[in-house]
């Protein structure tokens, strides 16, 4: 699976996330004398006291972390290393290896150190169909004689179908992944 995806992050569905993606740890005072986390993790003066016999000063850093969400239809490529609170649009693609420290739009996709647009994969009347399609919302039995490889098409299918009743739009319930993982392992 990943290296490390934190269990707050939110995949889409019909999303990829190949194996060894991880997501950055915290954040660190880049404008201090030291960015070394004793200097600004709660456990720092306590350890400094306990080993030196002094009370050091902690100065207030704030720590924030933020969940990445990652949309429908996204791919996260192998290796991939995701700034905290990143949001990769639907329908995005982040290539292999790419550092992402920034949004990634909707049908982008980002390449490279640091991740860096090679554009969308769609030209935008097709990806603003695709979005307001919102075909995500669809059982993948209901898409499966669509073509996949013809967005348009795939578009104008959904629009049809939904329109005589053919298909409807399916909650999206969300569960959580570790627990399915586990159960599903229990049993092999």
């Amino acid at each position: 699976l990943t290296e490390h995806i934190p269990p707050s992050t939110v995949i889409g569905r019909h999303s990829y996330v190949a194996p060894k993606v991880r997501v950055m740890g915290i954040n660190h005072p880049t404008d201090w004398v030291t960015t070394h986390p004793l200097a600004f993790r709660d456990y720092g003066p306590e350890l400094a006291e306990r080993d030196f016999g002094k009370t050091f000063r902690k100065a207030r850093f704030s720590e924030t972390t933020a969940k990445v969400v990652i949309g429908h239809g996204a791919t996260v490529g192998y290796g991939a290393l995701l700034r905290q609170g990143v949001k990769i649009g639907h329908g995005a693609i982040v290539r292999p290896g790419a550092i992402v420290t920034k949004e990634v739009a909707p049908y982008e996709i980002v390449s490279g150190v640091p991740g860096r647009s090679e554009g969308l994969r769609f030209a935008p009347r097709t990806v603003e169909r695709l979005l307001k399609s919102a075909w995500w919302e669809f059982s993948p039995t209901d898409l499966a004689h669509l073509p996949p490889d013809e967005p348009d098409l795939f578009v104008d299918g959904i629009k049809r179908r939904e329109r005589s009743g053919v298909i409807t739009r399916d909650p999206i319930n969300r569960f959580r992944l570790a627990p399915a993982l586990e159960a599903h392992l229990a049993k092999t």
